[in-house]
C-alpha cells in the first residue's frame, strides 16, 4: 500500500476513534444520570423515614410500604447503574482499541513516506551522478 492510500485508512480509523470517543462520553453521561437517579431514591427515602411519626400506627404503615416500594425501585435502578457501568467500560475498551488502531496505521504511514522520500533521493542521486558522469567523459573527449 502507498502511502497516501495508509493515510486514507488512518482519517477513517481517526473518524472510528472519534465516534468510540462520543459514545464513551453518551454512556458516562448516562451513568452519571443514573447515579443521580440513585442518590435522589436515597434521599425520598430518608425523608421519609424522617417525616413519619412513630405514633400513628396507620401512618408508619403505608410509610413502611412506600419505603419497600422505593427501594424495590432503587434497587431496580442500581441494577440498571450496573449496567451502565459495563457500557462505559466496554466504550472505553472500543475507544482504546481504536485509537491503537489509529496510531499504529499513522506510524505506518510516516515509514511509508519516509521510504518514498528516501527512494526519490536515491533517484535523484543517481540521475544527478550519471550528469556528473556524463560532464566528466564530456571534458575529457
Amino acid at each position: 500500500m502507498t502511502a497516501k492510500v495508509i493515510r486514507r485508512i488512518h482519517k477513517l480509523r481517526k473518524h472510528v476513534e472519534n465516534e468510540a470517543r462520543l459514545a464513551l462520553t453518551v454512556a458516562e453521561r448516562d451513568r452519571q444520570r443514573q447515579e443521580e437517579v440513585i442518590q435522589e431514591l436515597n434521599d425520598a427515602i430518608e425523608r421519609s423515614r424522617e417525616e413519619v411519626s412513630a405514633f400513628n400506627a396507620e401512618e408508619l404503615f403505608y410509610q413502611q410500604g412506600w419505603v419497600l416500594r422505593m427501594e424495590l425501585i432503587r434497587r431496580g435502578a442500581e441494577a440498571l447503574l450496573m449496567e451502565k457501568q459495563r457500557e462505559v467500560s466496554r466504550r472505553r475498551g472500543v475507544l482504546i482499541e481504536a485509537a491503537k488502531e489509529a496510531r499504529i496505521l499513522e506510524r505506518v504511514a510516516e515509514v511509508r513516506e519516509e521510504a518514498a522520500e528516501q527512494e526519490e533521493r536515491h533517484r535523484s542521486g543517481k540521475v544527478l551522478d550519471e550528469t556528473g558522469v556524463q560532464g566528466w567523459w564530456g571534458k575529457r573527449g
